[in-house]
């Protein structure tokens, strides 16, 4: 037996976690970024477990992984917030290019654009340089 076969089963033998009745739903909840907070005020767990739990079983990098899913949950919200300039720019800044011959926004570009959103907000004055 391997160190991490037996982590794994002093793991096991330990956590709340493994001997809850709705193991798999906490586990599916993890995966799918729900918080920790989240999980362990809804399961009746603390959140330490739900995190002692992730690590230990390789859910942390399963969640990872699915990165999807925390997309989708903040897309579905984007409809219920008032975007801001800095909050445009940062998404635009953050934005991974998918074509290597396409430029990232260079600073004083990202600046220009804060400027025009501030305006367009009714927070200032925007005249082309």
């Amino acid at each position: 037996m391997s160190k991490r076969d037996i982590s794994l089963v002093r793991h096991k033998a330990k956590c709340g976690i493994c001997a809850h009745p709705q193991l798999q739903e906490i586990e599916q909840e993890f995966v799918n970024w729900t918080s920790p907070t989240k999980i362990a005020s809804e399961f009746g767990v603390s959140r330490d477990a739900v995190y002692r739990h992730s690590w230990a079983t390789g859910l942390a990098a399963k969640r990872q992984t699915n990165i999807r899913s925390a997309l989708e949950k903040i897309i579905e919200q984007a409809g219920d917030v008032e975007a801001n300039a800095n909050a445009v720019v940062a998404a635009i800044g953050a934005w991974p290019s998918k074509r290597p011959s396409a430029a990232i926004p260079s600073r004083p570009q990202l600046q220009d654009v804060v400027l025009v959103l501030n305006c367009a907000e009714g927070k200032g004055q925007w005249s082309p340089s």
